[in-house]
């Protein structure tokens, strides 16, 4: 007697899925942060350097784990956007903010 057994299929997801499931869980994790943040009375400043500290955690733990490092080369090219696209504000408020 043969028992006929189910076939199993295991669909491993690619990139582009993967990618795709990223994004949204991003999307709705700031949108909950918002939500969260207005119910608890919280500062934007507040919010703003979890979220810097989190994902400067996270995205240096992913880079350690593949392998790679951030280099002063990495951070030269980044420098001079950051300047004009970030919001640089001086120490003592003399000059208005760029």
């Amino acid at each position: 007697m043969t028992i006929a057994a189910w076939p199993t299929r295991r669909h491993a997801l690619n990139a582009k899925t993967l990618g795709a499931l990223a994004v949204v869980g991003v999307v709705i994790a700031f949108s909950l942060s918002s939500t969260l943040v207005k119910r608890a009375d919280s500062s934007g400043v507040l919010l703003a350097f979890w979220r810097m500290t989190t994902v400067s955690v996270v995205w240096n733990l992913y880079l350690w784990s593949t392998g790679r490092r951030v280099t002063m080369r990495h951070v030269r090219q980044a420098f001079i956007p950051g300047v004009f696209f970030g919001r640089v504000c001086p120490p003592v408020r003399l000059i208005p903010c760029l």
